[in-house]
């Protein structure tokens, strides 16, 4: 989680990518706005991600 960004979600995961990693890797970078939105947009989404579920 980023405390704050002003691009759009998907324009977020570049600045968290390593230069080199041998595997694919899959990243969600999500604002504290935007995590709080998916309580009302996507209630599951919102409970796996605030419990530590992992996905």
């Amino acid at each position: 989680m980023v405390h704050a960004d002003d691009r759009r979600p998907r324009d977020h995961i570049p600045t968290y990518l390593p230069d080199r990693f041998l595997t694919g890797i899959d990243l969600l970078v999500l604002t504290e706005a935007e995590i709080d939105s998916l309580a009302v947009r996507s209630p599951d989404w919102y409970a796996a991600i605030t419990s530590g579920k992992e996905l």
